[in-house]
């Protein structure tokens, strides 16, 4: 019956806090309860439905048990107490630990020894201390006995006075008592979510459910993946999963994929097979990759769990793993053009590792132009991600800018952008800047004019926010943001608003250090073009007045800078 699955999962759940090591046998039940959560079980349309939304709302609480965020957030001082032997107390290795040796070296009294036995080690310390010789303090002052008689009495109740080495000891291992299980609860809750999910995965009808919620499955395993708290239990159900919703026709080595997830999530790309504790002679990310089929969209669930392996090769790439990220780069290039939808969860991080594949990966230039060419035509879907793309533009590589702006321009070709349902609005500042270099002139102005991407306020002042918000920039930068502000003022040919940006950047210039040559860039081209009207030109001049005097104090660079710009404009 259709009203059986809510109560067998809430069964299922109500073991979730048991320990692992639960005397009952409750916990091992339920997990076994777990498996009665197949799908091709049931016959009846209505059954099946039932069960589908069974199945998916498991899924859900499993995922919710992971404690991913406490997980990654745990001190790594606390790992190795974890798995220390409880009831004793776990000393980081090659420590130092401090003793009090002077009894040991001191020379024993045999007369004291043979009368007193015991006693005679403390008997001969008194003695000693007593003989110590203590020069009187003939700078100092003495201290009035009544203040230093409260200070005893103060100082007698402090906690740890009275304490013997062993019960500093006791008080460390209660101490590291309460930090392991405090783990433990938390680790036992994933390990049953994990259990559970692993559970789910074996039976084949389970594989479209399971496939919907990858996406959102994924970011929370690789986390597990890389604490040594967890990473175990993740890869075992890393393994399970990567047999229910990734086709071996998709990928052949995808009983490899787990590995792979650990290998990129630890950042162990650099380590040999036989470091990193993996199958076979070739490094296992890329024995995955190589196995991918190129010419076919991955579905969703491959995708999320192929796609980490590639984004992190691409964000950790360097010359040594030229050919992993060459096949990383090929492969999402292809996917994107053949169709396959990227999980939204992993779209910011795309856009961060072709960055720095872009930035850092001088030897494969062309083949990142090419996945950003792909991801311009048939990833962006929204504003955002647009913004995201432009703003990749503002580097200081000649190389970079020229492809960012190629990726902008095939943009136009974007289904979404052809449909109406995406507005081109948020690349247009990048444009307009890439549209007066020389190098990118040419496919900046025809991509404007295709889209027909006009001026206006809303333009100029994002043009302004370019120069003022970020620090930093190239000079070449700040000069092409200059003359877009400039260009923009003269085509709009709008006297107050050609005030308004004198104010936003004179007054950008008072407050913002960090980008004030930016700025001063902008205003030496906006003065430079010519000022209409005294009010105008007064304004300038009272600014350049004050500031050309505030600066001739300073003898920095910057301020030499800002100097000879102000008296360029």
């Amino acid at each position: 019956p259709a009203a059986v699955w809510p109560a067998l999962r809430g069964l299922v759940l109500a073991a979730k806090r048991l320990p692992a090591k639960d005397p009952s046998g409750f916990r091992r039940a339920s997990l076994s309860l777990a498996t009665a959560f197949d799908i091709g079980a049931v016959s009846s349309a209505e059954a099946k439905t039932a069960l589908e939304d069974g199945v998916a709302a498991l899924i859900e609480e499993c995922i919710g048990s992971l404690h991913s965020e406490e997980v990654e957030k745990e001190n790594a001082g606390n790992i190795p107490i974890f798995f220390a032997q409880e009831g004793r107390l776990w000393v980081e290795e090659g420590t130092y630990k401090a003793e009090a040796v002077e009894d040991k070296n001191q020379k024993q009294n045999k007369f004291l020894k043979a009368l007193y036995g015991d006693e005679a080690a403390d008997i001969q310390k008194a003695n000693t201390s007593a003989a110590k010789f203590a020069p009187p303090d003939r700078k100092g002052k003495d201290k009035p006995a009544g203040k230093a008689k409260a200070k005893a009495k103060a100082g007698a109740g402090a906690p740890g006075a009275s304490m013997t080495q062993s019960d500093i000891e006791a008080a460390r291992i209660a101490e590291q008592g309460e930090i392991r299980e405090r783990i433990r609860v938390y680790v036992d809750e994933a390990a049953f979510g994990l259990d559970v999910l692993a559970a789910i995965a074996r039976p084949e009808e389970n594989s479209p459910t399971l496939e919907e919620a990858m996406s959102r499955l994924v970011p929370h395993l690789m986390k597990l993946l890389k604490s040594p708290l967890t990473v175990l239990k993740a890869r075992s159900c890393a393994r399970a999963l990567a047999c229910s919703v990734v086709p071996a026709r998709a990928v052949q080595r995808r009983d490899l994929l787990p590995d792979a997830l650990m290998v990129a999530q630890k950042g162990w790309l650099m380590r040999t097979a036989k470091e990193a504790g993996t199958p076979g002679d070739k490094p296992v990310c890329e024995l995955v990759l190589e196995s991918v089929d190129p010419k076919r969209a991955m579905p969703a669930g491959t995708l999320a769990m192929v796609m980490p392996v590639m984004l992190r090769t691409l964000f950790d790439g360097s010359a040594a793993l030229d050919t992993v990220c060459t096949r990383s780069l090929f492969l999402l290039e292809r996917q994107l053009t053949v169709g396959a939808e990227v999980p939204e969860s992993m779209v910011k991080e795309l856009f961060e590792s072709l960055n720095v594949a872009l930035l850092s990966l001088h030897g494969q230039r062309a083949a990142t132009q090419s996945a950003l060419l792909a991801v311009g035509r048939y990833l962006v879907s929204s504003e955002d991600e647009l913004l995201k793309l432009a703003e990749m533009f503002f580097a200081d590589e000649e190389l970079v800018r020229s492809a960012v702006i190629a990726a902008l321009a095939e943009v136009k070709n974007n289904p979404r952008i052809q449909d109406g349902s995406l507005d081109a609005g948020p690349m247009r500042a990048v444009l307009r800047i890439g549209a007066l270099d020389s190098k990118t002139e040419e496919i900046a102005k025809a991509t404007l004019e295709e889209l027909e991407l006009e001026p206006d306020e809303v333009l100029l002042m994002e043009l302004i926010e370019c120069a003022s918000t970020r620090a930093n920039l190239d000079a070449t930068v700040q000069t092409l943001i200059a003359k877009a502000v400039a260009e923009v003022l003269g085509e709009l040919e709008d006297p107050a608003l050609a005030m308004s940006a004198l104010d936003v950047l004179t007054q950008q210039f008072r407050e913002d250090s960090t980008s004030r040559i930016a700025v001063a860039r902008c205003l030496e081209r906006v003065m430079a073009s010519g000022l209409e009207g005294e009010e105008q030109v007064i304004k300038a001049f009272r600014f350049l007045l004050r500031q050309g005097l505030g600066l001739t104090s300073s003898a920095s660079k910057e301020a030499s800078e800002l100097r000879d710009l102000l008296l360029a404009a």
